[in-house]
């Protein structure tokens, strides 16, 4: 099991990837022998075993992928696994491949990975071609893989994820009472309802619209408290603008609105157990926000955003509500209100998610059906083609997400072992070297590792390239421009514009810090769009009623 460059395993500093590793890891090695590959972190070894499982961790956090790849690639090499499973990263697909080409590849999807700005088509074919399985943790995700990759189709899971219902007593238990009483006064509460919120404090996630709706709230509970319960990073306490921002907007608010800065895991449960409410404001296309999970197991009534994988796990009237103006305030104060008012409503909807989580989302569950993927028996091979406009996601209960019955693998392909000190673009591209138009010197630019020395070239060129193209053209990008008018200049072409800025970077690590501020200004300029274009569909529905 392959975790990402990012965060170690266990998650002494958070991640969904790693909560899931460490969950499903012991569980696995009761019938197979499992390792975990990492990265260092706090005091945690290099190598050691936990519950049965063996933990490499490779380094501390590695500033970008590329040399975790390498360093991961040297280690496979002296290795053999039957199976290898690749969280999240599609683009370590095909170089595990050379160095390992008799392992079964599986890959689990956490995020959107396949989007043309994450990796390109051509890269995605041949990714895809080589692996067994995509598991993914929704529907949303995998109907995004199979609108642009529908040969794919047979190769996707969905597996959703889980959560110790041991670690979360359920809401009106005594042991949930307990520690309920013993939170709140450790944070100098006595009544009043609390209304929680657990994650980064980023502009994607939302916060800030709860900060926005608590005046609305406090004028029916004047006793009401908002409990912000995360940090702006993973594990760190980094200040950014958006956290500043949102302290200065919770000022007025002094006593109603807590921060409490990063909580380590184990601690989370008993801030569950202390409130009456979660929400999950996400504002982007959120995969499935594992904290859904811990609400239901917590028997927490649930407000979330009809964004995204979330409403695949509440459903509105049965264990929450989901909130279709998911960027207006007051459209979750209104929400929120109406929990509050009917706690014997709010009392069921908690108690109904708490048996979905009992029946459905346990990590044994989880494990259970994953173990039938990793040793599902190869079957026939099925190439991927790009599937051209990307399609609506699918309805409810409709596609490979339903129940846990789809398996499908492949053989794994013969091909040359790369060579110890590089693996050129041309071999990881496929059998054709993958080529882009001359630059205006003449020279034929390619994808070869040679030629910038480092695998970053591909993680961000289609931002850079949509970006940098439309700069040189005299065309800023404007939030009250179309959303789909923007996207579809993602196109190809944009590659050629996205090569010629990336040449320009002599040092990795530049490029990989430009990219990553690129990727957060264009991610703001889409959230724009959207919050626009939501203001424009009210409009014209006002208009016509």
């Amino acid at each position: 099991m392959i975790s990402s460059e990012r965060l170690p395993v266990p998650p002494i500093k958070g991640g969904a990837v790693q909560t899931y590793i460490a969950a499903v890891a012991p569980r696995l090695a009761r019938h197979h022998e499992v390792t975990v590959f990492s990265v260092q972190g706090g005091d945690l070894p290099p190598e050691q075993e936990i519950d049965g499982v063996r933990h490499v961790r490779l380094a501390p956090a590695f500033p970008e992928a590329t040399a975790y790849l390498e360093v991961l690639l040297h280690h496979l090499r002296q290795e053999q696994f039957d199976v290898i499973e690749i969280f999240n990263r599609p683009l370590f697909v095909l170089p595990i491949h050379q160095v390992a080409p008799a392992s079964r590849l599986v890959l689990s999807l956490h995020n959107e990975m396949f989007r043309e700005t994450k990796i390109p088509p051509e890269l995605a074919i041949a990714t895809l071609d080589v692996l067994s399985h995509v598991v993914t943790v929704s529907r949303y995700v995998a109907d995004s893989v199979r609108a642009r990759y529908p040969q794919a189709a047979h190769k996707l899971r969905v597996i959703y994820s889980g959560v110790d219902v041991e670690r979360f007593p359920a809401k009106g238990t005594p042991e949930a009472e307990a520690m309920a009483a013993a939170t709140r006064q450790a944070l100098g509460w006595e009544e009043g309802p609390v209304i929680l919120f657990t994650g980064r404090l980023s502009r994607n996630k939302g916060p800030h619209l709860l900060v926005q709706a608590m005046p609305q709230v406090l004028e029916r509970y004047p006793q009401a408290r908002l409990l912000l319960v995360g940090s702006p990073g993973h594990g760190a306490q980094t200040p950014t603008d958006y956290a500043a921002w949102l302290r200065e907007l919770a000022a007025p608010l002094a006593g109603h609105v807590h921060f409490t800065g990063f909580v380590p895991y184990p601690e989370i449960p008993r801030y569950f157990a202390a409130a009456d409410l979660f929400v999950c404001p996400s504002q982007w296309a959120e995969p499935l926000a594992r904290v859904h999970y811990e609400a239901m197991a917590a028997a927490l009534p649930i407000l979330t955003t009809d964004r995204g994988g979330n409403p695949e796990v509440v459903e509105t009237g049965v264990n929450g509500l989901v909130l279709e103006d998911w960027h207006d305030p007051q459209a979750f104060a209104r929400a929120i209100l109406e929990l509050l008012d009917d706690a014997e409503r709010a009392a069921a909807m908690g108690q109904a998610g708490r048996r979905r989580a009992e029946e459905r989302y346990t990590w044994e569950h989880v494990a259970k059906a994953l173990d039938e993927v990793l040793t599902a028996e190869p079957a026939s091979k099925g190439a991927a083609q790009p599937a051209g406009r990307r399609q609506r996601q699918t309805e409810a209960g409709q596609g490979p997400g339903q129940g846990h019955s789809q398996t499908s693998t492949e053989e794994a392909r013969e091909e040359a072992a790369a060579t110890p000190e590089r693996i050129p673009w041309a071999t990881v591209a496929g059998p054709k070297r993958a080529a882009l138009p001359a630059a205006k010197s003449g020279r034929k630019a390619e994808w070869n590792r040679s030629e910038r020395g480092t695998w970053a070239d591909t993680l961000g060129q289609a931002v850079f390239g949509a970006w940098a193209v439309r700069r040189r053209q005299g065309h800023p990008v404007r939030p009250r421009a179309p959303a789909l008018a923007f996207q579809q200049r993602l196109s190809p072409r944009l590659l050629v514009g996205a090569w010629k800025g990336l040449r320009a970077f002599p040092r990795p690590a530049m490029l990989a810090e430009t990219l990553r501020k690129l990727t957060m200004r264009v991610q703001r300029i889409l959230d724009l769009m959207a919050v626009a274009e939501a203001a424009r569909h009210r409009r014209r529905r006002a208009r016509h009623l």
